[in-house]
């Protein structure tokens, strides 16, 4: 085999990246002020080296509210300079450099121990209960995405990506676990209209052409929570809404099913991806335990992502 497809380039909206291999964020822990340092930078760069197309950095938080620990900030323009430079050393070597996005909601404490949500539910990872959100501050949540999204643009980051995925606030909204409003934001079987305006507005601050990637869960693996059903009504108010891909991963933080470790098989999440990317004409990415460039060209020739 001489993984012809996986080295092939691929079209996300504006951006052509030079081989179908993407790195997906995670949390380095490497940035306790949420400013990128030289060991943040070589991390990455060793992965462009390596020859990956796509690297997605992050997450990156919005808000202070939502950051995390240890995690990169974009939410003030005193991140610019750290992730100006960063873009420029991976583009450098080649690689297409996208932005993650990232508010915790309910997993994420803030600078005053609280943490803020979509509604008042108990949170079984982060052992609290945040405060519900209230529709003044969702407005304020979504501004606060497009301008680190315009902040990531203005950094040279070829793209965006918005987590909803793993429990973060996203997935929040979309799961009727989490989201009990009853207001314009309250959960709605197959729509969103928090992530419709989320997507919205960053294609209106940013421009039209410039790339925003959601990333789902394929199916939350949480009791009461959203199906693959549910992950498809996602993937298709995301694409109304102007994504220009989906990457498609596995459960929450909360699951009790393997999502990372070696329990899993090699592409054992791969079948969520194939169902989205049947429902949908957008662009989709396949994840978790795919380390095997043998068993990627075999998913990329069977259809089951791009």
């Amino acid at each position: 085999m001489d993984h012809a497809r996986l080295l092939s380039p691929l079209t996300i909206g504006a951006i052509t990246v030079k081989n179908r291999i993407v790195m997906p964020a995670f949390n380095l822990s490497y940035t306790p002020d949420g400013r990128i340092d030289e060991r943040v930078i070589a991390f990455y760069e060793a992965r462009a080296e390596g020859g990956a197309g796509m690297l997605v950095v992050g997450g990156c938080a919005v808000q202070a509210v939502g950051r995390g620990r240890n995690m990169i900030g974009v939410y003030d323009d005193g991140f610019s300079e750290g992730l100006s430079r960063l873009t420029a050393r991976l583009k450098a070597r080649g690689a297409t450099v996208i932005c993650q996005l990232f508010h915790g909601g309910a997993y994420a404490k803030g600078a005053d121990g609280d943490s803020v949500a979509p509604s008042a539910v108990y949170s079984n990872y982060s052992k609290q209960t945040p405060r519900a959100l209230s529709a003044g501050e969702v407005d304020a949540v979504l501004r606060d995405f497009a301008s680190a999204a315009f902040r990531a643009k203005e950094a040279g980051f070829d793209g965006v990506e918005l987590i909803g995925s793993a429990g973060y606030l996203l997935s929040q909204f979309l799961s009727p676990l989490k989201n009990k409003r009853d207001d314009a934001y309250a959960w709605q079987e197959k729509e969103s209209p928090f992530a419709e305006a989320l997507i919205r507005g960053i294609k209106a601050r940013c421009g039209s052409e410039y790339p925003v990637v959601v990333r789902i869960s394929g199916n939350e693996f949480v009791e009461g929570g959203r199906g693959s059903a549910g992950a498809i009504a996602a993937a298709r108010v995301s694409e109304a809404a102007g994504a220009d891909a989906l990457s498609v991963t596995g459960g929450w933080h909360e699951s009790r099913v393997p999502q990372i470790t070696a329990h899993l098989p090699e592409a054992g999440y791969a079948y969520l991806a194939r169902e989205v990317k049947q429902a949908v004409r957008l662009p989709i990415f396949a994840a978790n335990r795919i380390d095997d460039p043998y068993v990627a060209e075999d998913l990329l020739a069977s259809g089951s992502a791009d």
